[in-house]
């Protein structure tokens, strides 16, 4: 369901060569275990640290925008079947 943000942060992280427990420490997360769900696709990166992850992967806002509203279209979309 969340599978453009996904496909976004494994090309992020690829392109940067970070790892995904690096990536988790510098959003300030615990640990990597969300990530890891972000890259599976279950669920999405908080607003709050969209910003961030930009900095970090040199990640432009308009490409993350348009991979969460993707996203929000096809939760809708299938919500509303």
């Amino acid at each position: 369901m969340f599978d453009n943000i996904s496909k976004l942060m494994k090309t992020a992280l690829e392109q940067k060569k970070l790892t995904q427990a690096e990536l988790a420490r510098s959003l300030g997360f615990k640990n990597s275990q969300f990530i890891s769900n972000v890259v599976r696709g279950k669920c999405s990166l908080p607003l709050k640290r969209m910003k961030h992850f930009s900095y970090l992967t040199d990640t432009s806002i308009d490409e993350i925008k348009t991979a969460y509203l993707l996203d929000a279209a096809a939760r809708f979309d299938e919500a509303t079947k």
